[in-house]
């Protein structure tokens, strides 16, 4: 009975003893737990600072430098195309800028020796036809037969006439060209010629003396339309 006594009280020891070293492994156990989860939580805190540091270094990094395509290149700037030129609609009728012209009339011939108008009250006449022989004394002069008339020129208007515009041609046979001639006595006209005022001239003309009869004498203005046609 003793010795059963001893053996239980033995056993309950030895169960205390067991229960009680079961009881610290455990609790070793769950203070061990907190702190490795305590370490995990605070490294990966840790990792997390570090990345949003980096982050954040990395984005102003970025702002301040501007990317390589955003920097000017350098290449010149190619200019605009001119406008189209404007062109006329169709059917618009072209605008003729220019002075208008004059349609040349020649007059109905006139005796020699008689006035013609060859502008509104300025007369022309044509008289003293005679042949004669000149000498090819200037340069480009040609010695030979020739025609000398007078030239009248008389102003009844209230204007000044310039008859250095006056233009004088001959012609013989049938309208073979006279060739003017600069040899004495020739003196055309010129200058400005006064309201009322008379102007003589003289013209030499180099042709046959013996056509003389069949000679035309055309006389023109650079004020007028008109040709005065003189005949004999």
């Amino acid at each position: 009975m003793e010795w059963s006594a001893r053996s239980r009280a033995v056993t309950t020891v030895i169960a205390l003893l067991a229960t009680g070293a079961v009881a610290t492994a455990c609790s070793g156990r769950d203070d061990e737990q907190p702190e490795t989860a305590d370490g995990t939580l605070a490294a990966a805190s840790s990792a997390a600072s570090s990345a949003a540091s980096s982050a954040a270094s990395s984005g102003a990094s970025s702002a301040a430098a501007p990317s390589a395509s955003a920097r000017p290149t350098g290449s010149p700037v190619k200019p605009s195309p001119p406008p189209p030129a404007r062109t006329a609609k169709p059917g618009t009728p072209a605008v003729d800028t220019a002075a208008p012209s004059v349609a040349v009339r020649t007059l109905p011939p006139v005796e020699v020796g008689e006035p013609a108008q060859i502008v509104r009250n300025v007369m022309v006449t044509v008289s003293n036809i005679r042949t004669t022989t000149v000498s090819g004394s200037g340069p480009g002069e040609v010695a030979g037969e020739a025609v000398v008339f007078a030239l009248q020129v008389r102003n009844q208007t209230t204007a000044t006439v310039d008859v250095g515009g006056f233009a004088v041609n001959a012609s013989y046979g049938k309208n073979l060209p006279a060739i003017p001639s600069d040899a004495a006595p020739s003196a055309p006209l010129t200058g400005l010629l006064k309201p009322g005022g008379v102007a003589m001239a003289t013209y030499v003309f180099r042709m046959p003396a013996s056509k003389v009869s069949t000679l035309k004498i055309e006389v023109t203005s650079n004020t007028s339309p008109n040709i005065v046609v003189f005949v004999r």
